[in-house]
């Protein structure tokens, strides 16, 4: 991505036939709708990564539920006596 950045602002528009600033013109337009999904797909990463870690907290309070504070705020004694 980012060579493929740095290649694109070395292009000078001025020295370039009509042919080929149709073809950069399609190529921006490619690019803005490739950026455009990629994003999409970093935020659904995100919230799959959010999903699974609060499954994972979830999981965690059901095998042990007497870890952590309480949410009546009274104290549970683990040793049982």
């Amino acid at each position: 991505m980012q060579k493929r950045e740095s290649l694109l602002k070395k292009v000078d528009g001025a020295s370039l036939s009509s042919a080929e600033r149709k073809l950069g013109d399609e190529i921006i337009k490619l690019n803005k709708q490739l950026n455009e999904h990629l994003e999409q797909i970093q935020m659904e990463i995100k919230r799959d990564l959010a999903s699974l870690e609060e499954k994972k907290k979830t999981g965690r309070k059901y095998e042990n539920p007497y870890d952590g504070p309480t949410s009546e705020g009274i104290f549970f004694d683990k040793r049982g006596v």
